[in-house]
């Protein structure tokens, strides 16, 4: 359903910790979940609860855990311990911004199967499930305020009716003079990454092309998490780096909306209302 190189912080993670679990352990068998804290994107893995005793020889869980932070050398991710063996990471700020550029921008992890192509999709139509309005509404209108940011002169996108922004390349995601780096620091703004950061690991995840109320459930989990940003944030009037920002982050949810309406349901996202 997606592509190799779809960028997923939950699948870049499993796979540094493969190269730091001192054995042999495939990339999809390394538990690694999205915590729920909204103001920072945190992930916690019970890799050394999973593999302490099937280790050769057994070791203890949270030695386990500690060894494998203490070989930890990767620096968009920070990683602590918490007994009996987890693994807490939080995704640096400077990550977090590369992951949403790659998606509201660079788009890379594109090729000439088109996530949207509704002829590879297969799902079961007596499977089928009925879109609410605001799910699409919510697709539409991240499109609609795109637009309205390159007219207002934030932005440029890469065709009329396009969805991924081509100027300012990269968008100012970073304040390096703050405290803060990353610019969204509204609980909305977290929110709607974190939200966007579920989807993407959820469709890297799971074979979900089959399985469409799993599919509406993120759809709607989204849409929901972009209501609450619209209302909250503002672009017209503020200060252009945070304009800017914002529409970035209406390019991440709109490119996962729209993945998930037209690859995971079958059903085109609505253009105009």
């Amino acid at each position: 359903m997606v592509t190799p190189n779809f960028p997923s912080l939950g699948d870049r993670l499993r796979h540094r910790l493969q190269q730091v679990v001192p054995f042999a352990v495939p990339v999809v068998e390394i538990p690694v979940k999205l915590g729920r804290d909204r103001d920072r994107l945190r992930y916690r893995s019970a890799v050394a609860l999973k593999f302490a005793k099937v280790y050769s020889p057994p070791a203890d869980s949270l030695a386990l855990a500690n060894d494998i932070a203490n070989h930890w050398k990767t620096p968009e991710f920070e990683v602590s311990v918490t007994p009996p063996g987890f693994l807490d990471v939080t995704v640096a700020d400077a990550a977090l911004a590369e992951w949403l550029q790659h998606l509201a921008c660079d788009r890379g992890w594109e090729n000439d199967d088109s996530p949207y192509d509704r002829d590879n999709y297969t799902s079961d139509p007596s499977t089928s499930v009925e879109v609410p309005f605001s799910v699409q509404y919510a697709c539409y209108r991240c499109g609609s305020l795109l637009r309205l940011g390159e007219r207002e002169g934030f932005v440029k996108l890469d065709s009329p009716k396009g969805d991924r922004i081509v100027e300012p390349f990269p968008l100012p995601w970073l304040d390096l003079a703050s405290n803060s780096p990353l610019r969204c620091i509204r609980h909305s703004e977290r929110n709607l990454i974190s939200e966007c950061a579920f989807v993407a690991d959820a469709l890297v995840a799971e074979e979900i092309s089959d399985r469409p109320r799993q599919i509406l459930k993120l759809a709607t989990r989204l849409a929901e998490a972009f209501e609450t940003f619209h209302r909250d944030c503002r672009i017209i009037g503020r200060p252009r780096a945070i304009a800017q920002v914002r529409l970035g982050l209406l390019a991440v949810t709109r490119v996962l909306l729209k993945w998930l309406l037209e690859a995971g349901l079958g059903v085109s996202a609505l253009t105009e209302l």
